[in-house]
């Protein structure tokens, strides 16, 4: 169950970044939390 959130907080953050492309200064991991939540 774990690991699935993480996975689709990947795929939510890659999606995010992918939509409104530019400067973030917030890392892999930080884009992955808020994926998550």
């Amino acid at each position: 169950m774990i690991i699935a959130a993480i996975v689709i907080g990947i795929i939510a953050g890659y999606l995010g970044r992918l939509l409104l492309p530019g400067d973030d200064p917030m890392g892999f991991v930080g884009t992955v939390a808020i994926g998550i939540l």
